[in-house]
Parts: structure tokens; sequence; C-alpha cells
């Protein structure tokens, strides 16, 4: 049997929502910190229930946190590769390979 992602389909499109209103709010300077506390800690909590690792998630919720990089959708983006990678294990698998043999090579050079 095939990989079974561990974000159904509803809850993507459920998460997806609430990040783009994230992103939305997130525009306002002095609300830009608020959803930061607020989707900082949510995330990744969500994640580590459903047993994903939030790289992604993460790499997006400190794009979020620098003033003039909190304009960008990093909270959508950041979930939307999450999914993806959720989804299509085989590409994951590839970066992670692709990272560790860099890593090996930057070593021995």
């Amino acid at each position: 049997m095939g990989h079974q992602p561990k974000i159904s389909t509803p809850e993507a499109i459920l998460i997806l929502m609430i990040t783009v209103i994230a992103d939305l709010i997130s525009i306002i300077p002095l609300a830009n910190w608020l959803v930061s506390v607020v989707m900082f800690p949510v995330t990744q909590f969500y994640l580590r229930l459903k047993g994903i690792k939030g790289m992604y998630m993460l790499i997006g919720n400190v794009i979020e946190l620098i003033p003039v990089l909190s304009a960008l959708p990093g909270y959508t983006v950041a979930m939307a590769i999450t999914i993806y990678v959720d989804r299509h294990p085989k590409i994951a698998a590839k970066f992670q390979n692709a990272t560790i043999v860099k890593k090996t090579v930057t070593k021995t050079a």
C-alpha cells in the first residue's frame, strides 16, 4: 500500500486558510508580533501532534519575525511546503540525502 499522508486534505485546506489569514494580519506592523507569538507555538505543536518535522514551518516562523520580511506570506508558504513534503516523502528524502552529501563533502574538503 502507498504512503498515507499524516495531514488529511480537509486539515490541509483548513490550516492553509488559517495561515493565509495570519499572513494578512501580520502585514499590520503592531499585529505582526501578536500573530507571531500565537502562530509559532500553535503550528509547531500541531505538527508535533501529527508526527511531522516542523523544520520548514520553523523557518517560516523565523522569517515572519523579521519586520521587513513579515510582509511576505511566510506562514502560508512554509505550511504549504510542509504539507507537500508530507505527501511526497521521496522528494523529501532526496533533499535530505543531498544535504548529507553536501555536509560530507564540506567536512572532507
